[in-house]
């Protein structure tokens, strides 16, 4: 799962958009498609003990959702701000 994310993170850094809103869309389109990936891994893959599911859902699930929450504060943000 620490590959997905750093997989994640290189997709993330790629990103070479002029407009901002612009790469803060594929951001979040590519945030929510290692979402995916992780929803599968895990369907895949089951925890087998309490303290696993309490470190995915405290640890790992959370560094993703971040990413995805920031960017997508950041367009409401700035596309509120466009529109005055």
């Amino acid at each position: 799962m620490i590959n997905l994310y750093l997989l994640m993170e290189e997709e993330l850094n790629a990103i070479n958009e002029n407009n901002q809103i612009l790469e803060a869309l594929k951001a979040i389109n590519i945030c929510q498609e290692y979402l995916g990936k992780l929803k599968k891994h895990i369907e895949e893959n089951p925890l087998k003990t309490t303290e696993e599911e309490i470190h995915f859902f405290k640890f790992t699930k959370p560094k993703f959702q971040s990413k995805l929450f920031f960017l997508s504060k950041m367009v409401l943000h700035t596309d509120s701000q466009n529109c005055f």
